[in-house]
């Protein structure tokens, strides 16, 4: 049997990832869960070191300080839930002087709200947004796979230069 083989990722080494562990996160991002009275029904471990707040399970969103923004969000997936669920609602906060983004959805008849810490600007990421849609545009309007591959390389080196 190759060995190499057995060393490539598959979809069972997911099950591995200490990713599914409950109250395990990425650190760089924080999760908060909510019933549908806004009741925090789980969290993730690191909450309270990144997001400056003491999560305590049945505590009412409003014992948790959580910025007003937020508290906007989450009054708007209530009034947007259908059937337990809604569609994802994105902001951007400030906590502690560093730039989260927010993501609030329901699912399940839970409320979900997704911390990520945020490294750069909203300025800087639109712009390679859009350096990126300009790369994706030159490489629709190639006519052979070689031109296609010598652009995708040429722009890439572009992108990450």
């Amino acid at each position: 049997m190759n060995t190499q083989l057995q060393s490539l990722p598959t979809l069972a080494n997911c099950a591995n990832e200490p990713i599914h562990i409950p109250g395990s996160i990425q650190p760089h991002g924080a999760l908060l869960v909510f019933d549908a009275d806004l009741k925090l029904t789980g969290w993730s471990a690191n909450s309270d070191l990144l997001l400056g707040i003491n999560p305590k399970l049945g505590a009412h969103v409003g014992a948790l300080e959580l910025d007003p923004v937020v508290l906007e969000g989450l009054q708007e997936i209530i009034n947007t839930t259908e059937g337990g669920e809604a569609a994802p609602l994105a902001l951007e906060i400030l906590i502690h002087n560093k730039i989260f983004d927010v993501v609030i959805h329901a699912h399940l008849n839970r409320i979900i709200v997704e911390f990520e810490r945020r490294e750069l600007a909203s300025d800087a990421v639109a712009s390679f947004a859009l350096k990126a849609h300009r790369a994706i545009e030159r490489l629709k309007r190639q006519k052979s796979v070689e031109s296609l591959l010598q652009m995708a390389v040429e722009e890439i080196q572009k992108l990450t230069a």
